[in-house]
């Protein structure tokens, strides 16, 4: 409050010493004889009022930390899947990498044939996310695409994100007490030997939480946006997929018919020449039988 009095005081004397200048010399010195009085304000409400540590406003540490993943799912011509997932590609560079990046695109099938698909992975910031989807949807309505399925999917990872800030905060403390024996040299050759090898293990075990921390924060911070393409060609594929299943099945049933054959085959042939050989027999030693 005195500093702030002390601010009025200085800045009213300089007015009174600057009377006799221009006006827009003393414009300028009632205006900064005002900024202090509000000031003096200011800080008359400041000292009653709950003071912000960063001079923000800080996001309650037991707010849950979701996250998001979203997917969107397009049908359209086979030919213009190409193009809407360029055009949408083409989209998410223009938001900038802080906002939008592409982290995945694949494109497959038959254009000719009416059987293209498509996918499209992006990672959005998560306060655009909902934004960048909705520029999505008009690209794609302007593109003539039908949309077929969107949702919205979260996964709560405060306790995984504070367990593991844990762990790590608990395993350095041990790295670190282990680290100081190693230094004074306290302790018995396999004493030494087995706090080496432990260190080494704690620090593998730290640098795996590590990383699992920051691929998690990572997700907080970025949601994971698919977007699918298929081909909406379904009533001229329908028409054609019984023939070429009929024409595929033709192969199948010639060689189950010759195989049929080939097993009768071996089984009358040998039958057949047997019975043969009996009935020449037979004829050979009647005659004989017949003249005694």
């Amino acid at each position: 409050m005195k500093k702030a009095i002390f601010i009025a005081a200085s800045v009213l004397a300089l007015a009174a010493c600057a009377e006799g200048e221009q006006d827009q010399t003393s414009y300028e010195v009632r205006d900064s004889a005002e900024s202090a009085g509000a000031v003096a304000e200011m800080a008359a409400d400041d000292s009653e009022a709950p003071q912000l540590t960063d001079g923000s406003a800080a996001i309650p540490a037991s707010m849950p930390k979701l996250a998001y993943q979203y997917g969107y799912s397009y049908e359209l011509p086979s030919p213009d899947i190409s193009r809407l997932m360029r055009k949408h590609a083409d989209l998410c560079e223009k938001q900038g990498p802080t906002s939008c990046q592409i982290i995945g695109m694949d494109l497959s099938g038959n254009a000719d044939e009416n059987d293209m698909r498509g996918t499209l992975q992006l990672a959005v910031a998560a306060n655009h996310a909902r934004a960048v989807g909705a520029l999505l949807e008009n690209e794609a309505e302007d593109s003539g695409a039908e949309q077929v399925s969107a949702n919205i999917a979260a996964e709560e990872v405060s306790k995984k994100i504070i367990d593991t800030e844990a762990r790590i905060r608990s395993r350095t403390q041990l790295r670190d007490r282990l680290t100081e024996v190693l230094k004074t040299r306290s302790g018995s050759v396999e004493e030494l030997v087995a706090a080496e090898r432990q260190v080494a293990q704690v620090n593998e075990e730290i640098d795996q939480a590590r990383s699992w921390l920051k691929e998690t924060q990572g997700r907080v911070s970025f949601s994971k946006l698919d977007v699918n393409y298929s081909s909406s060609d379904v009533v001229a594929g329908s028409f054609i997929d019984p023939i070429k299943n009929a024409v595929g099945s033709m192969g199948s049933i010639l060689g189950t018919i010759v195989a049929i054959f080939m097993v009768l085959g071996a089984i009358v042939l040998p039958l057949g020449g047997a019975a043969l050989g009996i009935r020449a027999i037979a004829r050979k030693f009647r005659p004989a039988t017949e003249t005694t």
